[in-house]
């Protein structure tokens, strides 16, 4: 079976998470297209650039419209720093700069990207020109937090190495479906090492697991490539 490629295409506006934030704004009868007057538009990120530093203060909310992005945690230990998630196009990065306090976390490029930025300065001027807009954030920030116990919710009761890697594939089939991408066939963009840590598994216990499954036909497994052939990965409700 050939392996499947990167889907580089930016993803549809439809399905980003600004979506909403970006539709025109109803002000006096006549519409004001955020997206166009007050948010920067698909601007690249370079693969390995650090887009957000943990610990700084950050400025900008970012929506990603395609690549995709590591979060490391950020703590005192520059030796190791644990591996949080991943954001992939359509997804949210930056939501701690609305409330004014430092980032959580280091994103990182895992290839080349392109994300929409919208500036708090900005956003807050526009919020007391026209409240809708506040509402939008405020939408914006649960449909975020909804998505995360989505995510949360795959992991529970995943005890064993194998089911932690079935509940890590269903979360990125997933956040590939959201975007409006395949998310049976996908290319895996972060390494080994970085799904493992994000597991707390070795690396070789990762790859004794994605083996076995690939043996068990529960999925297609070549280097990076990934193929979903178990219904309980493919069905999961969103």
């Amino acid at each position: 079976m050939p392996p499947s490629t990167p889907n580089l295409t930016h993803v549809a506006c439809s399905n980003c998470c600004l979506n909403e934030v970006c539709t025109p704004l109803n002000i006096a009868n006549i519409g004001i297209t955020v997206k166009d007057n007050f948010v920067e538009r698909r601007l690249p990120v370079a693969k390995d650039t650090v887009l957000i530093l943990g610990a700084n203060e950050e400025h900008y909310l970012y929506a990603i419209t395609s690549g995709s992005f590591k979060l490391i945690a950020d703590n005192d230990n520059q030796s190791h720093r644990a591996c949080l998630g991943f954001r992939f196009a359509g997804e949210l990065l930056g939501e701690s700069a609305l409330s004014g306090n430092k980032s959580p976390y280091t994103a990182i490029a895992l290839e080349d990207a392109h994300v929409c930025r919208l500036s708090t300065h900005t956003a807050s001027t526009v919020n007391t020109q026209m409240p809708e807009f506040s509402n939008r954030i405020i939408r914006l920030l649960s449909n975020q937090l909804h998505d995360s116990l989505k995510t949360h919710a795959l992991y529970q009761g995943s005890a064993s190495a194998e089911e932690k890697v079935i509940a890590f594939l269903t979360e990125v089939s997933l956040k590939y479906r959201r975007a409006g991408q395949n998310h049976l066939v996908f290319t895996l963009p972060m390494s080994r090492s970085d799904i493992a840590d994000y597991l707390g598994l070795t690396k070789e216990t990762l790859s004794r697991s994605l083996t076995r499954l690939s043996e068990e036909q529960k999925i297609y497994c070549s280097a990076k490539h990934i193929e979903l052939l178990d219904s309980r990965l493919t069905n999961y409700s969103l």
